[in-house]
């Protein structure tokens, strides 16, 4: 389990530069709007690119992936997000059910680019 989060670790999902990146480019491109237009804009994107690296999951589980991970990383300011805070976010946000666990299992194994074995396996 320990190599398996010390190469999560090393899997970025978001990183703080493209975060100011986005915004910057938002506000220049979408200067005729409101603040809170932007903001939706800016929030719709930040979702966009972690969605993208959470596919595996259900549309529910990947929204209370998502929540919990910008969660974290507002209540740190440290925008920068690897794959392990997904993978804790997904131990704290399960039901326990094996479907849930599949899908980590499914994430897990795409990411080391070898089959996660176990009880939960689907390879």
């Amino acid at each position: 389990m320990q190599v398996i989060l010390r190469d999560l670790e090393t899997k970025p999902i978001l990183k703080h530069e493209h975060v100011f990146a986005i915004r910057d480019n938002i506000q220049k491109k979408f200067s005729a709007k409101s603040q809170r237009e932007r903001a939706i804009i800016f929030a719709r994107a930040i979702h966009k690119i972690i969605d993208g690296h959470i596919q595996e999951f259900e549309e529910k589980q990947r929204d209370r992936i998502r929540t919990d991970v910008l969660r974290n990383a507002v209540l740190e300011n440290n925008y920068n997000i690897y794959a392990d805070a997904v993978f804790r976010a997904c131990l704290e946000v399960r039901d326990n059910d094996r479907q849930d666990m599949e899908s980590l299992a499914r994430w897990v194994s795409r990411l080391q680019g070898v089959p996660v074995t176990g009880r939960y396996s689907v390879v």
